[in-house]
């Protein structure tokens, strides 16, 4: 037990009595001999199907980045062809024309 969780204890109320008895049980409980190293395992070969595994895996990611390359070629096509008709619209007439009547002709168009 360490010096912090007697401490802890001791602020919720445990008499030293207690404590002690706490203590002991824990010394009791633990043994004090030291585990014994194990040796190292050495890593196993990864059997054949999760080498099959990861070709799939690298297929499916080849696929996914082609379809990325792709998709990100027609964006920029599209964003160009935006472009170029935002600017026929700058440079298209927009001027009446006389296709819009004006008060006098609605004037007239009555009687």
């Amino acid at each position: 037990m360490k010096f912090e969780d007697i401490i802890a204890l001791a602020k919720q109320g445990y008499k030293p009595t207690d404590i002690k008895e706490l203590v002991a049980l824990a010394e009791q409980e633990e043994p004090k001999e030291e585990p014994k190293k194990e040796p190292k395992e050495q890593p196993k070969e990864e059997p054949k199907e999760s080498n099959k595994e990861i070709e799939k895996l690298k297929n499916m990611i080849a696929e996914q980045t082609r379809k990325l390359e792709e998709s990100q070629k027609e964006l920029e096509e599209s964003q160009k062809e935006l472009e170029e008709l935002q600017k026929g619209y700058t440079r298209e007439d927009v001027t009446d024309n006389g296709k819009t009547p004006t008060l006098e002709d609605i004037v007239r168009n009555f009687y």
